[in-house]
C-alpha cells in the first residue's frame, strides 16, 4: 500500500483524483479575495503580498484540478443525460474559473511596478 493509500484509506476507491483537488482552488481563490479586500481596507502592503501569493497558489491549484478533470472526463461512469446536462456545464464553469484566475494573476503581476513587487522577495 502506498503512503497516500495509508493516509487516506478510501482513496483507492476513487475513479480519479479530481474530487480531491477541486477544494484547493476554491479555498485559495476565496482566501485571496478576502486578503485583497483586507489589504485595501486596512491599506497594508503585506496583506496585498499575501493575497498575491494565495492567488498564485489558487491559480496553480485550479490548473491542476482542471487538468485532472479533463483527464478523467472520459472515464467517469455516469448516464448520458447527466453527462450532457451537468458535466458539460461543470466543465464550462471549471474552465471559466481557471481562465479568470489566470487573468487575475496576470493583472496582479502587471498592476505592480517591478521594483516594489519584487523587493519583498529578496
Amino acid at each position: 500500500m502506498s503512503l497516500l493509500g495509508s493516509l487516506f484509506p478510501g482513496i483507492q476507491h476513487l475513479q480519479n483524483i479530481h474530487p480531491l483537488l477541486v477544494h484547493f482552488p476554491i479555498a485559495y481563490l476565496c482566501g485571496a479575495l478576502l486578503f485583497y479586500a483586507l489589504a485595501w481596507v486596512l491599506r497594508r502592503e503585506r496583506l496585498a503580498y499575501t493575497a498575491f501569493l494565495i492567488l498564485s497558489l489558487g491559480t496553480l491549484a485550479a490548473a491542476a484540478a482542471a487538468a485532472a478533470g479533463l483527464h478523467a472526463e472520459d472515464g467517469v461512469m455516469i448516464s448520458r443525460s447527466v453527462r450532457e446536462h451537468l458535466l458539460e456545464h461543470h466543465e464550462q464553469l471549471m474552465l471559466t474559473t481557471l481562465g479568470l484566475s489566470v487573468l487575475a494573476t496576470i493583472w496582479a503581476v502587471a498592476a505592480r511596478p517591478c521594483s516594489s513587487c519584487c523587493s519583498w522577495l529578496w
